[in-house]
Protein backbone atom coordinates (compact mmCIF):
# COMPACT_ATOMS: atom_id res chain seq x y z
CA UNK A 1 0.00 0.00 0.00
CA UNK A 2 1.34 3.25 -0.79
CA UNK A 3 2.15 6.10 1.65
CA UNK A 4 0.43 8.80 0.04
CA UNK A 5 -1.83 10.21 1.81
CA UNK A 6 -2.85 12.45 4.52
CA UNK A 7 -0.99 11.39 8.24
CA UNK A 8 -0.98 12.47 11.31
CA UNK A 9 2.23 12.67 13.46
CA UNK A 10 3.39 12.13 17.21
CA UNK A 11 7.08 12.75 18.29
CA UNK A 12 7.43 9.81 20.94
CA UNK A 13 10.80 9.93 21.72
CA UNK A 14 13.87 11.62 21.33
CA UNK A 15 17.50 10.11 22.48
CA UNK A 16 21.23 11.77 22.54
CA UNK A 17 24.56 11.38 23.58
CA UNK A 18 26.02 13.35 26.17
CA UNK A 19 29.69 12.21 27.39
CA UNK A 20 29.23 8.80 26.50
CA UNK A 21 26.05 8.04 27.76
CA UNK A 22 22.77 7.61 26.15
CA UNK A 23 19.77 9.92 27.47
CA UNK A 24 15.80 9.49 26.51
CA UNK A 25 13.16 11.82 26.88
CA UNK A 26 9.43 10.94 26.29
CA UNK A 27 7.64 13.73 23.64
CA UNK A 28 4.39 14.52 23.49
CA UNK A 29 4.43 16.38 20.17
CA UNK A 30 1.89 16.20 17.12
CA UNK A 31 1.50 17.24 13.66
CA UNK A 32 0.34 16.04 10.36
CA UNK A 33 2.15 15.63 7.11
CA UNK A 34 0.49 15.28 3.70
CA UNK A 35 2.49 12.79 1.34
CA UNK A 36 1.61 12.82 -1.88
CA UNK A 37 3.64 12.02 -5.13
CA UNK A 38 6.98 12.49 -3.39
CA UNK A 39 6.54 15.51 -2.05
CA UNK A 40 5.67 16.51 1.89
CA UNK A 41 3.89 19.40 3.44
CA UNK A 42 2.50 19.75 6.95
CA UNK A 43 3.36 21.19 10.42
CA UNK A 44 2.63 21.91 13.61
CA UNK A 45 2.05 24.39 16.48
CA UNK A 46 5.55 25.77 16.00
CA UNK A 47 6.87 25.19 12.46
CA UNK A 48 5.97 23.54 9.26
CA UNK A 49 7.61 20.75 7.14
CA UNK A 50 8.03 20.21 3.63
CA UNK A 51 10.30 17.71 1.79
CA UNK A 52 9.93 14.72 0.12
CA UNK A 53 9.68 10.56 0.15
CA UNK A 54 10.46 7.57 -1.33
CA UNK A 55 9.25 4.41 -1.09
CA UNK A 56 10.63 0.72 -1.69
CA UNK A 57 10.10 -2.65 -1.52
CA UNK A 58 11.52 -2.64 2.30
CA UNK A 59 10.18 0.52 3.27
CA UNK A 60 10.57 4.33 3.19
CA UNK A 61 12.57 7.16 3.78
CA UNK A 62 11.48 10.96 4.30
CA UNK A 63 13.49 14.11 4.15
CA UNK A 64 11.52 16.72 6.33
CA UNK A 65 12.94 20.62 6.50
CA UNK A 66 11.50 22.25 9.35
CA UNK A 67 10.82 25.80 9.23
CA UNK A 68 9.82 27.32 12.69
CA UNK A 69 7.30 30.19 12.48
CA UNK A 70 6.32 30.43 16.08
CA UNK A 71 8.38 32.09 18.67
CA UNK A 72 6.09 32.39 21.40
CA UNK A 73 5.57 28.50 21.72
CA UNK A 74 8.09 25.76 23.48
CA UNK A 75 10.88 24.49 21.22
CA UNK A 76 9.66 21.72 19.12
CA UNK A 77 11.03 18.28 18.05
CA UNK A 78 14.39 19.70 16.69
CA UNK A 79 15.05 21.88 19.71
CA UNK A 80 15.13 25.78 19.17
CA UNK A 81 16.81 25.85 15.86
CA UNK A 82 14.82 28.22 12.99
CA UNK A 83 15.19 25.50 10.18
CA UNK A 84 16.33 21.68 10.62
CA UNK A 85 16.32 19.10 8.29
CA UNK A 86 15.28 15.65 9.58
CA UNK A 87 15.89 11.99 7.94
CA UNK A 88 13.92 9.14 8.73
CA UNK A 89 13.74 5.48 7.78
CA UNK A 90 10.54 3.40 8.35
CA UNK A 91 7.79 1.05 7.30
CA UNK A 92 4.21 1.80 6.23
CA UNK A 93 1.52 -0.94 7.65
CA UNK A 94 -1.48 -0.49 6.19
CA UNK A 95 -2.79 2.65 8.11
CA UNK A 96 0.18 3.41 10.30
CA UNK A 97 4.20 4.43 9.92
CA UNK A 98 7.24 3.70 12.67
CA UNK A 99 10.04 5.94 11.70
CA UNK A 100 13.01 6.20 13.26
CA UNK A 101 15.70 9.39 12.01
CA UNK A 102 17.89 12.25 13.44
CA UNK A 103 18.41 16.05 12.81
CA UNK A 104 20.81 16.10 9.62
CA UNK A 105 22.68 18.84 11.48
CA UNK A 106 23.08 16.72 14.63
CA UNK A 107 23.00 12.51 13.87
CA UNK A 108 23.45 12.21 17.70
CA UNK A 109 19.75 13.84 18.43
CA UNK A 110 17.65 10.87 17.53
CA UNK A 111 14.29 10.99 17.05
CA UNK A 112 10.85 8.61 16.63
CA UNK A 113 7.29 8.97 15.11
CA UNK A 114 4.23 7.40 15.17
CA UNK A 115 2.25 8.49 12.24
CA UNK A 116 -1.62 7.32 11.47
CA UNK A 117 -3.33 7.64 8.06
CA UNK A 118 -6.66 9.72 8.35
CA UNK A 119 -7.46 9.87 4.96
CA UNK A 120 -6.19 8.76 1.41
CA UNK A 121 -5.39 11.44 -1.49
CA UNK A 122 -7.86 10.60 -4.22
Amino acid sequence: MSAQGLWTVQFTQTEEEYGGMQISEAMNRGGILVLMNNKIYGGNISAYFTGSYEETDTGISLTINGTRYNDIVAAGPFGVQDKARLLFKGRVKGDTMTLHGSLEQDPDKKLIIEAQRRSDLD
